[in-house]
């Protein structure tokens, strides 16, 4: 019996190998525009899932987000509070406490620093408070207040971005609705 079905089997084999309408695999044909636009469209749906995922986890680290935002805008108030170059080098020292205390509420947020999409804006807004910051309120001290407005607009510009995103990730649904 089983014979038959090796003959059938081979018979059937032997018809399909020599059907004009098949094509041995060595000699498929690819569609290179076809190839290059499924690359670009699962490109483009890795990156959806991408920000989706990182739009999950800020959701989900929202209350240090708030935390190191405060600590942000505090840090911006002391400096602004300067009124004289003898209180700045007062300001400078509380405003390096307030940035060693967002640092470790940032390590809280993201400890390997891969998924939260704000931690590159976080870092750059407590450069400023490093040095930038400090040297347009003596620059401002000393009658150049265009320089402190060009800080406040970057300063502003970034927690405007951190904002943005940070109110779209609040919108995400939790991981158990997906």
């Amino acid at each position: 019996m089983w014979i038959a079905h090796i003959a059938l089997l081979a018979a059937t084999l032997s018809r399909i190998s020599t059907s004009p309408d098949i094509v041995p695999s060595d000699e498929v044909r690819e569609d290179p525009a076809a190839g290059k636009k499924a690359e670009a469209e699962r490109a483009a749906e890795e990156a959806r899932e991408e920000r989706a995922r990182r739009l999950r986890y800020d959701r989900g680290h929202m209350r240090a987000h708030r935390a190191v935002l405060a600590l942000i805008h505090k840090a911006r108030a002391r400096y602004d509070r300067v009124r004289s170059v003898r209180t700045l080098d007062a300001a400078a020292e509380a405003v390096r406490g307030i940035v060693a205390k967002a640092r470790q509420e940032m390590q809280e947020i993201d400890r390997w620093r891969n998924s939260s999409m704000v931690l590159g804006d976080y870092d750059a807004l407590l450069a400023l408070f490093e040095k930038q910051y400090p040297e347009a309120v003596v620059a401002s001290l000393r009658g150049e207040p265009h320089a402190l407005g060009d800080v406040r607009a970057q300063f502003d510009a970034r927690i405007k971005k951190v904002r943005g995103w940070l109110s779209e990730a609040a919108k995400q649904p939790d991981d158990e609705d997906d």
